[in-house]
């Protein structure tokens, strides 16, 4: 057992919304980034419709429209066309362009903008976010869970398992959870949330025991930081929506990625100005691509628990695309670039590893 499976005794995920790697972090020209010349065609098959990607992405205002992250969507981005054809074409990832100008909200006169999927940021721009790569370790392959939503994407991330399902419809899901897992282990862990904590459609966690572990971010995470009170496994909720003057910090388009960045910076500067830094894991990471552009196809996947979708058809066979992780520890070298295929349940392998629970 290394120094850092012995010492870590706090892990820490802050979840953040909808962006894709090559958005966020695709021009620190890391191994696997970008290299400029990427392209997606607002008509698929003519290349005087090419779009090139860009580092001059915007805080707010380049996806005033939403783009679709819905499964039937995510197979047109990825291969041209819902179902998945067989054989998959030979030049993957780019539909991004032509199915963002086909959301319903992207009518004849604002088309142009659909150009816009292919903006990502220029790694200055993203202060917090991109000085934690650069002295961790930044994941170039962790992908999303589930080629769709942000729901089934969070909820295998707390159970690794989305129990058969792949959009956002409000249900409220009974599978067993990481959470479970630590209490039934004697293992403390708190939902530290903004606005409203989405995890709390998990069946067990609206069980009366666990009140006390939901704590209001702005209240206590600093706070249990500074006292060492900081539970073992600590999910971090951001807010999710503009409400009585506080402006939603999820980074889900349209809203304000610099508020997410800011985000970033508050939980990493209270792990790392208490007296738990040498005992901390901090993961930083995003629920799924939001539908916009990455150039990498995600691989294949296990079925965890042999529940598949029906209409449209999916049976948790592959991946979603890639979304951006950093991991944060005084254990990982600077400048750590990883290339290990990772999805939201190896959080939940680690944990189950570091805290010796049951599978």
């Amino acid at each position: 057992m290394g120094a850092f499976e012995r010492n870590i005794q706090h892990v820490v995920v802050l979840m953040l919304e909808n962006r894709s790697f090559d958005h966020m972090l695709g021009f620190l020209k890391t191994p696997g980034g970008l290299t400029g010349t990427e392209s997606n065609e607002l008509a698929p098959g003519d290349p005087t419709t090419a779009v090139t990607v860009s580092d001059d992405a915007a805080y707010v205002g380049d996806l005033e429209v939403d783009p679709s992250h819905a499964y039937s969507d995510v197979n047109i981005q990825l291969y041209g066309a819902d179902p998945v054809p067989s054989p998959k074409p030979a030049r993957t990832n780019a539909g991004f362009v032509f199915n963002y100008g086909q959301q319903p909200q992207n009518d004849a006169g604002h088309r142009p903008i659909a150009r816009n999927i292919m903006k990502c940021f220029s790694p200055d721009r993203l202060p917090a976010l991109t000085t934690l790569a650069r002295e961790f370790a930044l994941c170039e392959r962790w992908f999303a869970s589930v080629p769709g939503q942000t729901w089934p994407n969070r909820f295998f991330m707390h159970a690794a398992t989305s129990m058969g399902n792949i959009d956002n419809q409000p249900r409220v899901y009974g599978a067993r959870t990481i959470f479970d897992s630590l209490a039934d282990a004697g293992e403390d862990f708190g939902i530290y949330f903004h606005d409203m904590p989405q995890s709390v459609m998990l069946a067990s966690l609206r069980k009366a025991k666990y009140r006390k572990n939901f704590k209001v971010f702005a209240e206590r995470f600093k706070r249990d930081c500074m006292t060492g009170l900081l539970p073992a496994y600590s999910f971090i909720e951001p807010r999710y929506f503009d409400f009585l003057g506080f402006k939603a910090n999820d980074q889900h388009p349209p809203h304000d990625v610099a508020l997410g960045d800011i985000l970033i910076a508050e939980v990493y500067d209270a792990i790392r100005n208490s007296s738990l830094w040498e005992t901390t894991l901090l993961v930083v990471l995003w629920d799924e691509h939001g539908g916009i552009f990455d150039h990498v196809e995600p691989p294949g996947a296990a079925n965890p628990d042999g529940l598949v979708h029906k209409n449209p058809d999916f049976d948790f066979a592959r991946l979603g695309p890639r979304v951006p992780a950093v991991l944060v520890s005084p254990y990982i070298a600077k400048g750590t670039v990883d290339d290990t295929v990772y999805d939201h349940t190896s959080v939940l392998a680690s944990v189950k590893k570091l805290f010796d629970l049951p599978h």
